[in-house]
């Protein structure tokens, strides 16, 4: 879920994108939605078990706690992840609102890849 303009999510949408493409997943790109009912909307008729917020840090902000809580309240089991690496007082927020993890580049993306796929039944 790209939030906002492009200047405000490419970097960190293009980075999830060639994380998840490693692993074999495939990536549902929607640009620039600029409501969070928008974002959910489009999530529910996705059929997508991992959603990941893509933005700046100014805007997660504003967005991630009720955009956490829509897609959890929609699909308590849809794995929630934010681009970035906030402090830890706002991880503590947006965990509390429903994020289950955060994807940066210190993140160790072959053992992230494969706790997502044994989530999503692909890999035992």
């Amino acid at each position: 879920a790209n939030i906002g303009p492009v200047s405000k999510y490419k970097k960190r949408a293009d980075f999830v994108t060639d994380f998840f493409e490693v692993g074999g997943f495939t990536i549902i790109e929607h640009g620039g939605f600029s409501s969070v009912t928008e974002a959910v909307e489009a999530f529910r008729f996705s059929q997508a078990r991992i959603f990941v917020i893509c933005s700046s840090d100014e805007n997660y902000l504003e967005w991630v706690p009720s955009l956490a809580r829509g897609i959890k309240q929609f699909s308590p089991e849809t794995s929630v992840l934010l681009a970035g690496n906030p402090n830890m007082q706002e991880r503590v927020l947006y965990m509390d609102a429903g994020v289950d993890d955060f994807i940066h580049a210190s993140v160790n993306n072959y053992d992230k890849l494969v706790v997502l796929q044994i989530k999503g039944g692909v890999r035992e």
